[in-house]
């Protein structure tokens, strides 16, 4: 890729979340494989799922610290984060998204990629089939509104400070 488009940024494999699970077969394959392939990448994506208390948890506790620990200087990109609306909670997917979105250009992400755009079906217990920013016959969701105000209202704007309001407040400026 980089002989015939030099300019191109190459971002990693989508490193999904650093928490224990069935797939994953090292608990530092992330950290181990960035430091393997150094030179190799020009943007580390992180995937994470999940409640906005766990993003912040994952983040400021293992993400982060993983990267400083492995000296990853390369910008970090959040490609794909998301929650499901299961049992009718479109309202809590759109905050959801407002508070992750924010808390990781607060954390120095380069950019920010809801999964998915649209749900992959009809079923309303089944979670994969309730991710979507809008319906699977493309009606929006609340979470398409909050996203496009967001991507508008912050477009040109630069992330200067988080203010200090306590355990569990944000703000940022």
């Amino acid at each position: 890729a980089r002989k015939v488009s030099p300019e191109l940024k190459l971002l990693t494999g989508g490193y999904a979340t650093l928490t224990p699970h069935p797939g994953l077969k090292s608990p530092t394959f992330q950290r181990d494989n960035l430091i393997a392939a150094r030179g190799l990448y020009d943007i580390h994506a992180y995937h994470e799922h999940g409640s906005f208390p766990a993003y912040v948890r994952l983040l400021d506790e293992q993400f982060l610290p993983m990267r400083a620990a492995a000296k990853v200087t390369a910008p970090w990109y959040a490609n794909e984060t998301a929650i499901h609306s299961l049992n009718g909670a479109e309202r809590n997917q759109a905050i959801t998204l407002f508070k992750k979105l924010l808390f990781a250009w607060s954390r120095g992400s380069i950019g920010y990629t809801w999964y998915d755009l649209r749900n992959d079906g009809y079923d309303p217990v089944d979670g994969e089939h309730n991710y979507g920013m809008v319906t699977n016959d493309f009606q929006p969701k609340p979470v398409y509104s909050a996203y496009n105000m967001l991507a508008g209202l912050y477009r040109n704007m630069k992330y200067i400070r988080q203010y200090d309001l306590g355990a569990n407040l944000w703000a940022f400026e």
